[in-house]
């Protein structure tokens, strides 16, 4: 806190009955009255110049590991390692990769932690698409962005999510 005593404030549970950041919406469950939890933190020093390292090793903290599963034999060639997309640029934190919900496409949702503008690069296998767009949290918007041999350039509003839509 900027109180002159160097005071450090932790938030382990946030719980609100209402996000209005998109609109109203209740979210009366997400208050978790009356639920035991149980939370585990860290305290993750760093220098103003290792800022960025600081925020990726602290949401790292956040994901689930991906685990693979071995399957019955089927059709199909697959490489044993494959990079669907790969991020380039400080303070942009993966955030999700999904079948949209209503097309043959993915979105991707990445965010950008830091309180300045930021720049990113995505290099995405030709796979996954070949189109680019910048759709809403609902998926229902679109605005074209161009992929350039695989490589997708976005700027990102400080504190702001980016939904974009990857189509073949």
């Amino acid at each position: 806190l900027r109180d002159g005593s160097n005071t450090m404030a932790l938030t382990l549970l946030r719980s609100v009955g209402v996000m209005g950041d998109v609109g109203t919406i209740l979210t009366p469950d997400a208050q978790l009255k009356g639920k035991k939890m149980e939370l585990e933190y860290a305290i993750v020093p760093y220098t103003i110049d290792e800022r960025s390292q600081a925020f990726d090793t602290a949401y790292s903290f956040a994901y689930t590991p991906i685990v693979s599963v071995q399957t019955n034999r089927h059709q199909g060639v697959i490489t044993n390692s494959k990079t669907f997309v790969s991020i380039k640029g400080d303070y942009i934190s993966f955030s999700a990769l999904k079948k949209a919900e209503n097309e043959d496409a993915y979105i991707l949702r990445l965010y950008n932690i830091s309180d300045e503008e930021q720049n990113a690069e995505l290099c995405i296998d030709s796979l996954i698409c070949s189109q680019g767009f910048i759709t809403n949290l609902a998926e229902d918007s679109e605005m074209p962005i161009t992929i350039a041999d695989g490589v997708l350039k976005v700027k990102f509003a400080p504190k702001k999510i980016k939904t974009l839509k990857l189509k073949k």
